[in-house]
C-alpha cells in the first residue's frame, strides 16, 4: 500500500508543506463564506439530537460553532487539551493513507 488514493487528487498544493497541511488564513474567509457556514450549521446542528451520543452533543455546544469558519488555533486550544487532537487545514484532497 502506498497511501495514495485511486482518485485524482484536487486542490492548490502550491502552499502545502510536507504533510500535506497549509495555514488556515481564517482572515480569508468573506463575510458570505461565514454566512454560508452559519446556514449550513444550523442545519445540520439541528440532526445532532436525534443522531448523535451525548458526549458529542456537549463537545459541540463547547466548541460552539455557531458565530462563523471556526479559527482552528482558537479551537485547537479547547481540543488539544481534552483530547490530543488538533484540526488542521488541508489545500483539497489528501491521499488516504495521510488522512
Amino acid at each position: 500500500m502506498t497511501g495514495e488514493t485511486d482518485h485524482k487528487l484536487r486542490g492548490d498544493y502550491s502552499r502545502m508543506r510536507p504533510d500535506y497541511t497549509v495555514d488556515q488564513e481564517w482572515e480569508r474567509y468573506s463575510e458570505a463564506e461565514h454566512e454560508l457556514w452559519r446556514c449550513l450549521y444550523v442545519r445540520q446542528s439541528s440532526l445532532v439530537a436525534d443522531h448523535a451520543c451525548d458526549d458529542f452533543t456537549a463537545a459541540l455546544e463547547a466548541l460552539d460553532f455557531s458565530a462563523g469558519i471556526p479559527r482552528f488555533d482558537r479551537v485547537n486550544e479547547k481540543l488539544a487539551r481534552a483530547t490530543d487532537f488538533q484540526l488542521v487545514a488541508v489545500p483539497g484532497l489528501i491521499p488516504d493513507l495521510v488522512f
